[in-house]
């Protein structure tokens, strides 16, 4: 893209927002419980999981049921159709995977995509081999992949499993399949007594339907802005109507292009603000620590600070770090054996700071990204518990 058509490209897009602003300033008012909320990639999935997690009381697991139904016609190709539902473990975030089930006969793994992560290195990879270590074997496991528009995994994520998983694995998007399997095939058929449920599902429905621009109260800004959009790019000099789709491909690329560019520049920037903002934090926690447990070694791992506790002949790693969305985390793991089990005496002596949702590999406690004091609180709690241990 050259200078002048990213000029253009940015006066379009300043042109549009510009209308658009204006016609929803005099829509009606509508209210979201959802929306004044700002859910996150982990909103999501607990959203999912809870609704996952419905039991009738027949004690059929009847959302599950219906979902997997949905998988079954969606990817006719695959094997979904073997899943039978017994008594399924539903959690949201346990091995950092986002939503996983885990009954009798199969496991599935769900990654949530809906704000186009990127993947993380052999992310799919590491929650096979995980749901693995939990006596599954292979061909028990499924996955699914959960993008906002339909974006497939890297191929990096998958490591050496993509062959053998192509008939066990489903991409979704939350456009094209969460969305009409709630209108559709959910809410239809919830009983008239179950009002809470309809309730949270009418609200999640009509939030992804804003995500995505569908709400029917938005039919009239959309027709506005895309007469803002046919005149903004004059789209009447094309005689017919392949020539106008071509043309608005090119822009298409154009915007795709301009958008990465964008992203790419908020990370450069949000990094550096980051860094800046946790530098004096990191410098100051590092000196506490060295004064009160100068002879303990710092932890060599990717952390903010870590330090290395000896415990019954092991290494507890105490460390505080974060995840992909920033935010700041908590952690306890076994310094230098990846995915080995921590001793279960430090697991109870840590239970009433550190939750055991990580299993015995590792537990941990999520803080609000700038949430600094409360995260060391939680490191220096840990580590009292740990030394009088």
């Amino acid at each position: 893209m050259n200078k002048e058509e990213l000029i253009a490209m940015l006066e379009l897009a300043d042109y549009y927002n510009i209308g658009k602003n204006q016609l929803e300033a005099k829509q009606p008012y509508h209210l979201n419980i959802i929306d004044e909320l700002y859910i996150n990639e982990n909103g999501h999935s607990r959203i999912l999981a809870k609704l996952l997690q419905y039991q009738a009381e027949s004690k059929r697991y009847e959302l599950l049921e219906s979902f997997i139904a949905y998988l079954c016609n969606e990817v006719k190709s695959g094997l979904f159709g073997t899943i039978n539902v017994f008594h399924p473990k539903i959690t949201q975030e346990k091995e950092r995977i986002d939503l996983w089930v885990r009954d009798k006969d199969y496991a599935i793994i769900f990654e949530n995509k809906i704000y186009n992560a990127a993947d993380q290195e052999a992310q799919l990879s590491r929650y096979i081999d995980k749901t693995k270590e939990y006596g599954y074997r292979e061909e028990q496991i499924f996955v699914v992949y959960l993008s906002q528009n339909g974006g497939e995994p890297a191929n990096q994520s998958w490591g050496h499993y993509k062959t053998t998983f192509q008939n066990r694995f489903a991409n979704l998007s939350f456009k094209n399949h969460i969305l009409p399997w709630l209108a559709e095939q959910v809410l239809p058929n919830i009983r008239i007594k179950e009002m809470v449920l309809r309730s949270a599902i009418e609200q999640y429905i009509d939030y992804l339907e804003g995500l995505f621009d569908l709400r029917t109260q938005n039919n009239a800004i959309r027709m506005e802005t895309e007469k803002i959009i046919v005149e903004k790019l004059n789209l009447d000099q094309f005689e017919n109507d392949f020539d106008k789709v071509k043309f608005l491909q090119s822009q298409i690329d154009e915007v795709n292009e301009l958008y990465n560019q964008l992203a790419n520049l908020k990370d450069k920037y949000y990094q550096e603000a980051r860094e800046k903002m946790l530098a004096p934090y990191i410098q100051k926690w590092n000196d506490e620590l060295k004064a009160l447990y100068p002879r303990l070694e710092k932890s060599k791992e990717g952390c903010h600070v870590g330090l290395l506790v000896p415990f019954r002949g092991d290494y507890v790693n105490v460390r505080i770090s974060e995840d992909d969305d920033k935010q700041m985390y908590c952690q306890i793991d076994k310094y230098g054996f990846e995915n080995q089990e921590l001793n279960s005496e430090v697991i109870e002596i840590v239970d009433t700071i550190l939750p055991r949702h990580g299993g015995n590999v590792c537990v941990w406690k999520y803080f609000d990204i700038n949430d600094f004091d409360g995260v060391f609180k939680c490191f220096k709690d840990v580590m009292d518990l740990l030394m009088k241990g």
